[in-house]
């Protein structure tokens, strides 16, 4: 309870006293005897803020002026006497920044502000792949916004975002977060199954990341129900058994060849090291010494820096392209940008491929890049690699060394990672023997050449 102290001319000295480590258990009010009404409130704790106490009809009301850090004893007098003239008038001006806060509130909940704040606050922390999380809810990045995150450069702001055509972030855009219902989160599922690819998988990542979303908001206290959080998958989740035939790997070797550099060398060091899209796509000259390629933790999806021998096949593509900036693959003249257009490499590479096989009901089973690593682990285990080597080589936290084995067993496996990677890089030279520029060096050593548009 709040003690009430008998009025006086307040100094910053006194001002400065009280807040010293204050003895007193309880919050009190000092009342300043130049203007009535003008108080100091001084916290226990010595934190302390300026406050004016008046009466509007037989209601009595506190307005906040300011802390006591920030606002000077002139200061609080001369914000007090603004506010008495302001009562004078007839208004109460508790209720106007009680409303003016409130309208600012409600200007800020709508859904692409909410997106916005739970990417910035949250998915920029803790989700390496943000921007795959915002755009599934309706943000990207501006194209300046985009460039200086690729290229960062001292005193850049903050990214900005904007609404995707046709995303939720439009379809929301002056929806406040807290009148969004469970029925409006299921339309939009379904509205996702139905432009998906018909198996649900863009619907269940719309759902997955929409709960996301409300779980953050309702923990922060933004909204008072979580709209989302009964609602079951549209679809089974299954998980993705795609492996590139021998045909298929020898077919993707060939349509490499049409490809302009970097895309096609960074394709085929993507089939032969096994690694995630991104991580060889932000592939930097100063990551790698000698036959080896170093993964800084900061980019590697599991948080571990990861080693990465490279074969002499791949040393050979590498050697292939120019050392123009910092990244390996760029299409920048100063290699300032890694290269980012998968979408239009994959459609190149299609054009230049059998069409997709079918499974036994007849459904045609399109590959992505992603498959080209699980064929990477599935020809390892072919040519006899142990299953914990192989999760050693992909960088998995999970498999036969996990657990209290994994904290005990600390054995990075180097020279078995190095058998395994050189043994498939060969493997994949033997498929492709002919296909795309495979040659022999003096070494005995399959190498994978250059094409005629290097």
């Amino acid at each position: 309870m709040t003690k009430r102290q008998a009025r006086q001319r307040i100094t910053e000295r006194m001002v400065s006293k009280w807040c010293r480590k204050p003895a007193h258990a309880a919050a009190r009010d000092y009342f300043d005897s130049d203007v009535v009404g003008l108080c100091l409130k001084v916290q226990p704790t010595g934190a302390a803020s300026w406050c004016f106490r008046y009466v509007i009809g037989k209601t009595q009301r506190r307005l906040t002026l300011g802390d006591a850090k920030g606002l000077s004893v002139e200061g609080a007098r001369k914000a007090a006497r603004v506010t008495l003239a302001v009562i004078a008038e007839g208004r109460d001006p508790a209720a106007e920044k009680q409303a003016r806060r409130h309208a600012e509130r409600e200007s800020t909940v709508h859904y692409p502000a909410m997106v916005e704040l739970f990417i910035r606050r949250h998915g920029m922390v803790k989700n390496r792949r943000w921007r795959d999380q915002a755009r599934t809810l309706g943000l990207r990045l501006t194209w300046i916004s985009a460039r200086r995150l690729n290229d960062p450069r001292p005193g850049d702001p903050a990214p900005e975002f904007e609404p995707v055509a046709g995303s939720l972030a439009e379809r929301w855009l002056r929806t406040p977060v807290r009148e969004i219902t469970r029925a409006d989160i299921a339309a939009a599922v379904q509205d996702a199954m139905a432009l998906g690819d018909g198996k649900g998988a863009a619907a269940n990542t719309r759902l997955a990341q929409l709960k996301s979303l409300f779980s953050w908001l309702h923990a922060q206290g933004f909204v008072d129900a979580h709209p989302c959080e009964m609602l079951p998958p549209p679809a089974p989740h299954n998980e993705r058994e795609r492996v590139l035939s021998l045909d298929e790997i020898r077919a993707l070797w060939a349509a490499t060849a049409a490809l302009e550099a970097p895309y096609r060398q960074f394709v085929r060091v993507l089939a032969l090291t096994g690694q995630r899209r991104s991580e060889v796509a932000q592939m930097r000259w100063a990551e790698i010494a000698g036959d080896t390629w170093i993964i800084p933790a900061a980019r590697a999806k599991n948080g571990d820096a990861h080693a990465v021998t490279l074969s002499p096949l791949v040393l050979a593509e590498l050697a292939s392209l120019s050392k123009n900036g910092p990244h390996v693959f760029t299409s920048s003249p100063t290699g300032a940008t890694a290269i980012q257009n998968f979408s239009d490499i994959k459609e190149a590479l299609d054009r230049n491929m059998p069409p997709p096989r079918a499974n036994d009901d007849g459904e045609e089973i399109g590959w992505t890049f992603h498959d080209l690593r699980r064929t990477a682990a599935t020809g390892m285990a072919d040519l006899g690699v142990l299953p914990h080597v192989i999760e050693a080589v992909l960088n998995h936290r999970s498999g036969r060394v996990s657990g209290i084995a994994r904290t005990y067993n600390r054995n990075p496996y180097e020279r078995e990672k190095r058998a395994a990677l050189d043994a498939w890089a060969a493997r994949v030279a033997e498929i492709v023997r002919g296909a795309g520029g495979v040659r022999l060096v003096p070494s005995n050593i399959v190498a994978l050449g250059r094409s005629a548009s290097a």
